[in-house]
């Protein structure tokens, strides 16, 4: 899928096997965790802006099958975009652990949402409220992010 273009299910599979390796091997996924999920989903994000902004990725999902073994993997991508103080580049991968059915079948629907975010961040330390109106319950994921770049924004 690529940032803005299709790459194919074979690169975004690597490219999430990459992930997943690299993300347990610095321990910042369990192993455990992955064996007691319903599904995975492993990404790579792009946001970058200047006043508007813009955001993109692509990854793939996989989810447990009754028998315990895994799905084939689906691919997916993100894409979106805002308008407020936004000045940055950020650069990311993302493995989402989802632990129930409902999260795992909210990746195979489409989903529009519409909501405002304020938020303040100086190095590790984020503040930030956000108002989201949207089906989807992300309180069940457990998300971990490594992240290249520089990004400072307020939206609005």
């Amino acid at each position: 899928m690529g940032f803005f273009k299709s790459s194919g299910l074979r690169k975004e599979c690597d490219k999430a096997a990459q992930i997943l390796k690299s993300f347990i091997d610095k321990g910042k996924i369990a192993k455990q965790a992955i064996a007691d999920a319903r599904g995975v989903a492993i990404f790579t994000g792009f946001r970058a802006g200047m006043y508007p902004a813009g955001a993109g990725g692509s990854g793939v999902v996989v989810a447990r099958l009754p028998d315990g073994s895994w799905s084939p993997p689906s691919a997916f991508s993100v894409r979106s975009g805002s308008f407020g103080i936004v000045y940055g580049v950020d650069v990311y991968d993302c493995v989402c652990v989802l632990n129930t059915q409902a999260a795992v079948e909210a990746y195979s629907k489409t989903e529009v949402s519409l909501g405002g975010a304020v938020a303040l961040a100086a190095g590790p330390i984020r503040l930030g409220k956000n108002s989201l109106i949207s089906g989807i319950d992300r309180n069940r994921c457990q998300n971990r992010k490594v992240s290249i770049g520089i990004d400072s924004s307020i939206d609005t």
